[in-house]
């Protein structure tokens, strides 16, 4: 394995406990943070996500507007305009 395909295999997660350390959550609370918007996708009864597609949520999800958090809502009406 070349080490670009090492570097791009490493940014895949798979499965809740993975996901949620990555993002420091708890798997309790993993399908609340689903619901909100999390970018992740369950296939063939696994919970897959991409670390790029990860910090980008956060970062957006961080964004602060008059002084307040964007919510999830708010994250999808900006994402659609």
């Amino acid at each position: 394995m070349s080490m670009d395909q090492e570097n791009k295999s490493s940014k895949i997660l798979k499965g809740i406990e993975p996901i949620s350390r990555y993002c420091g959550f708890s798997k309790a609370i993993f399908s609340d943070v689903v619901a909100d918007g999390l970018p992740v996708r369950l296939w063939k009864g696994i919970w897959w996500a991409h670390t790029d597609n990860l910090d980008e949520y956060f970062k957006r999800f961080t964004m602060v507007r008059n002084s307040r958090p964007l919510t999830a809502a708010e994250l999808v009406e900006e994402e659609t305009e």
